[in-house]
């Protein structure tokens, strides 16, 4: 009886024991992710405040500041002045949360922030991609606006931004 009674007692102690490792190895889990969401999360919102610094403005020349917050250049200018003369001035994005890509095949890192983009002349969905800016924007330490907006009426409005700090997790 006696040792039946020290079996069952070192299967509990060993059973508490595990159970205490994977509590303390899942808080820590948490607690990265917790960051890493927290970290994502910033990444989108300066980059929505990029495409919405872009749109907000009623006449737009090229900047070639590397200094500057956002940087564009002259392709985005036009397809920005065309955009802002179809649908008006942005007068908001709305919207929350982001995406991880289901099967990423691109070579680089990126999140989806799916938005309404919505102007003074009726409303867009918006997707803006933010990716991982030291493959798509080498060298630049900047939110970057990438030299293209593409745009369906009918479907949707995609913007495409480079974040230098978006790294594969």
């Amino acid at each position: 009886m006696k040792k039946g009674k020290a079996v069952w007692a070192s299967i509990l102690i060993l059973s508490g024991v595990g159970f205490a490792v994977l509590w303390f190895v899942l808080q820590r889990h948490y607690r990265l992710e917790e960051t890493r969401i927290r970290e994502e999360t910033r990444m989108v919102d300066e980059a929505q405040a990029a495409v919405e610094k872009i749109f907000r403005e009623e006449k737009q020349e090229a900047d070639d500041n590397q200094g500057a917050p956002v940087k564009y250049n002259k392709e985005v200018t036009s397809n920005r002045n065309a955009i802002v003369e179809k649908f008006g001035v942005l007068q908001s994005i709305t919207g929350n949360g982001y995406l991880h890509p289901a099967w990423n095949i691109q070579g680089y890192h990126y999140l989806t922030a799916h938005r309404t983009a919505n102007f003074s002349k009726g409303a867009i969905p918006l997707k803006i991609y933010v990716t991982e800016g030291r493959v798509t924007a080498p060298g630049k330490a900047v939110v970057y606006v990438r030299p293209w907006i593409e745009y369906d009426t009918a479907n949707h409005m995609s913007i495409f931004v480079s974040h230098p700090d978006l790294v594969q997790p």
